[in-house]
């Protein structure tokens, strides 16, 4: 009698014997159910199970045929390769089936054993029904794991039929092959579209980057963000192109997450930090942020010549000289260029020999550099700053001038410039006339004509010239020259004005200002001095020298003497009050404070305040 609770799932048992036929286990056997109730699995067993599985070519075509069945016990048997494997119709949908519905049955088979197992394990104690379940849960993983290797032994059977002659067969296959192969890209590609999006993204976003093309880069960085949350380096690149493109507030903030102050973050985001901490590390706010500019030093990236500056001018601050002198050693020995740095730090430490001895590294350093880089102007001028401290004057010259020649580069001639009004300087202090000091000065002016620091030359030497009638003649004339030729700058005409000026000649001297306010109207000392001449001149133009004056101090609102020409200007159009506070400020950095002093007590008296003004009075004739 048929126990009912065997027929509870209706299973039909001729589509249990097809599947466990197929995988090549009979759970019926009473070798089986023995094994089970006892939980008695011998390493020999297991082993021809995994044998026989793995050796497994390909089964016959007819269990792999939907419908089909047979009551045949076959007894495990397979065919061999060289053996006939069904019909033509049987063999094309052989392989397919097995590639594609394996998988399928073999989830059929564990749901199928599971359902089986519970129809035999009704008259088994608790003990050997977990026994029984463990021992087929432990088959059906080694027979998901074995499944790929089913597989290859399918095609590897096709090949093998494709070799031993029977080519038409194999050949009708590579349909089957190609739909697999297919439907695998498929999905292979889905899987991988996003991500490689997203690599396209980024390398069209960096080649933008190196382009200079920021605007670009933005579009791509904006898309790739919609797709995923950025790494840190791609944060930075975000921050880097917000900061190119108009938007310096996000990019701070970003790099203020990368690079904290309180734990360690991005290093190149810490680097960026402390060359930008560096570089403001000689005002007061930079002074207050010693501390953050150490941490990010700490937690920077790289070696650069930047980062090594900045800790060179972090340790001179906190005066941690020898620290400062170790740090360049070590960089100087990767980059040559910093023994000229180095030389300047022992200098200043009062280390002569160490000087000197860097001194020619450096000069050496900048000869081998500029053999394989001779238009680079910066490291020229280096050269040519060595030469001039070892005294080689000729040499720095000559530096200078082939620089000229190789690439005409404003800043060679500014250097160029500087280096001839150094030898004026020299020609001073060895008791030179001025004659031959004019001359380095017309030398200077040829090499950079809107060089204001040769005309302030010029004007130093026709005031120490005195009673030289013929050197303030020359330089006079010198600068005529200059401002009626195509040379003609700004500071000539300011020069030349200042000139005309103490000679006397009021209306020349303001023309010559007009002109140079007129070529450039940021040139802060033009602006100044014109509105003091206007102010001082007859008559006297105020409207305009209080325009020029206010404008002037608007620009620059710590500059002395802008604020002491206001003041007198506001003094002379009777608004002392007004002149009060501007004449305060400019009180703080005069050069002149007794003259200072006298306007203030003017001031005050005229307002009635005799105290303060008899104090000023009496500072005017003894000033600090």
């Amino acid at each position: 009698m048929t126990n009912s609770k065997q027929n509870k799932h209706n299973i039909d048992p001729k589509a249990i014997e097809r599947l466990e036929d197929d995988w090549d286990y009979d759970i019926d056997s009473p070798e089986t159910v023995s094994d089970y109730q006892r939980f008695n699995f011998s390493f020999k067993g297991f082993s021809d199970f995994v044998i026989r599985v793995i050796r497994t070519p390909l089964r016959t075509t007819s269990n792999d045929i939907p419908g089909y069945s047979s009551d045949e016990d076959d007894n495990d048997e397979y065919l061999s390769p060289d053996e006939p494997q069904g019909t033509f119709f049987q063999q094309l949908i052989s392989l397919p089936g097995k590639l594609i519905f394996s998988p399928l049955s073999l989830l059929g088979l564990f749901y199928v054993s599971w359902l089986h197992t519970d129809e035999l394990d009704h008259d088994l104690s608790k003990k050997e029904r977990s026994s029984k379940l463990f021992g087929r849960m432990l088959i059906l993983l080694v027979l998901i794991l074995l499944f790929p290797f089913r597989l290859l032994f399918a095609v590897l059977s096709v090949l093998a039929g494709f070799f031993d002659g029977r080519k038409t067969e194999a050949l009708f296959i590579l349909p089957s092959f190609l739909m697999v192969s297919l439907f695998s890209y498929v999905i292979f590609y889905q899987l991988t579209r996003t991500e490689r999006i997203q690599q396209r993204y980024q390398f069209y976003a960096v080649e933008a980057m190196k382009e200079n093309d920021f605007a670009r880069a933005k579009t791509f960085f904006e898309r790739l963000k919609l797709m995923k949350d950025f790494e840190p380096n791609e944060q930075y690149q975000w921050a880097t192109i917000l900061n190119q493109t108009g938007e310096p507030d996000r990019a701070e903030q970003i790099i203020n997450s990368l690079a904290p102050e309180e734990s360690v973050g991005f290093p190149p985001a810490h680097t960026l930090k402390a060359l930008s901490l560096a570089r403001v590390l000689n005002t007061t706010e930079g002074r207050k942020r010693l501390a953050s500019l150490h941490w990010h030093l700490q937690n920077a990236d790289g070696n650069s010549n930047d980062l090594t500056q900045a800790w060179v001018n972090y340790y001179l601050v906190v005066e941690e000289w020898e620290l400062a002198a170790e740090k360049l050693e070590v960089a100087a020995e990767n980059n040559p260029l910093l023994y000229e740095a180095l030389h300047r730090l022992y200098l200043a430490q009062g280390k002569k020999a160490e000087s000197e001895f860097a001194l020619k590294k450096a000069d050496k350093a900048f000869q081998g550099y500029l053999k394989e880089n001779p238009i680079n102007p910066k490291a020229r001028i280096g050269w040519a700053w060595v030469a001039t401290n070892m005294k080689d004057f000729a040499k720095a010259e000559k530096i200078l001038l082939q620089g000229k020649r190789i690439n005409n580069d404003p800043s060679i001639n500014r250097a160029l410039s500087d280096f001839y009004i150094l030898q004026q300087i020299r020609a001073e202090q060895n008791g030179a006339d001025l004659s031959q000091q004019l001359q380095f000065l017309n030398q200077a002016q040829k090499a950079d004509p809107s060089y204001a620091r040769v005309y302030s030359s010029m004007m130093e030497i026709f005031v120490r010239g005195g009673r030289d009638e013929e050197s303030r003649a020359k330089i006079r004339k010198k600068l005529q020259q200059v401002v009626a030729s195509e040379q003609s700058s700004p500071m000539a005409h300011f020069a030349l004005s200042n000139i005309i000026f103490q000679d006397g000649d009021q209306k020349t001297a303001i023309f010559h200002l007009e002109q140079a306010y007129q070529m450039d109207n940021s040139l802060i000392s033009v602006m100044n001095n014109l509105a003091w001449m206007l102010a001082h001149s007859e008559p006297p133009d105020f409207d305009r020298a209080l325009e020029l004056a206010t404008a002037a101090v608007n620009r620059v609102p710590k500059d002395a003497q802008c604020r002491d020409t206001l003041g007198t200007i506001l003094m002379k159009l009777g608004r002392n009050k007004e002149a009060i506070s501007h004449l305060e400020i400019a009180l703080k950095g005069a050069a002149n404070k007794q003259a200072v002093h006298q306007k203030l007590s003017a001031t005050y008296k005229s307002l009635g305040m005799d105290e303060l003004s008899k104090i000023h009075a009496k500072a005017s004739l003894n000033p600090e």
